[in-house]
C-alpha cells in the first residue's frame, strides 16, 4: 500500500479523473490550506489516514509532502459567486513537463474537502468536445483530457453544483 492514500488518489495523474495542461502558474495561486498537518481521510474512513504536510509558497504555490514524492498544488478560486470553492490544480514537483490532475476544494465551515471529478457522461462529451479526449485503461478508471482552459473551466464550474466532497484534510496538532 501506499505510504500515503492521498498520494495515492492522485497517482490518478497516469490513471484517471480529470487532467489537462498546467493551465494555472504559481502567481495565480491564493493559499487557502495553512501551513501545517493534516490526515488525510476518506469519507468511507473516517478517522483512519495518513499524514501529510503543507506548505505555501511565496510564489502562490503549495508543497505537499507525505509520501514518496513531493507534489505542488495550485488553488485557485473557483468564481465570484462562491467565496468557498476552489479549482485544484497538482502537478508532481519534477521538473517533468506532464498534464496537471484537476480537483475541487471545498473551504467552507472550516473544512478541506477535496472532491476527485470522474470521467463520466457529461463530463466526457464535453472534453471531447473542446477537442481533448478520453483516455480508457481497463485497469483504472477513464481520464477526460481537456484541451482547452475554457472548457475545463466551464466543466469545473458546471460540475461543482453536484460535486461530491468524499476526501477531506483533518488539521493535525504537532
Amino acid at each position: 500500500m501506499l505510504r500515503s492514500m492521498f498520494l495515492g488518489a492522485l497517482l490518478l495523474l497516469l490513471t484517471g479523473c480529470w487532467t489537462s495542461r498546467p493551465w494555472f502558474a504559481a502567481s495565480d495561486g491564493k493559499p487557502v490550506i495553512p501551513d501545517g498537518h493534516y490526515r488525510f481521510v476518506t469519507g468511507e474512513m473516517p478517522g483512519e489516514g495518513d499524514l501529510l504536510s503543507t506548505h505555501n509558497g511565496p510564489d502562490g504555490s503549495m508543497a505537499i509532502d507525505g509520501g514518496d514524492q513531493r507534489l505542488v498544488a495550485i488553488l485557485v478560486p473557483l468564481g465570484k459567486g462562491d467565496t468557498h470553492r476552489h479549482i485544484v490544480q497538482l502537478q508532481r514537483d519534477d521538473g517533468v513537463a506532464r498534464n496537471a490532475l484537476f480537483m475541487l476544494l471545498d473551504d467552507s465551515k472550516g473544512r478541506y474537502r477535496l472532491a476527485l471529478l470522474p470521467c463520466a457522461k457529461p463530463w466526457s462529451e464535453r472534453a471531447e468536445a473542446s477537442g481533448g479526449s478520453i483516455v480508457r485503461d481497463p485497469q483504472s478508471a477513464a481520464s477526460c483530457i481537456f484541451a482547452t482552459r475554457a472548457a475545463l473551466l466551464a466543466a469545473l464550474t458546471a460540475v461543482s453544483k453536484s460535486a461530491s466532497f468524499d476526501l477531506e484534510l483533518i488539521p493535525e496538532a504537532r
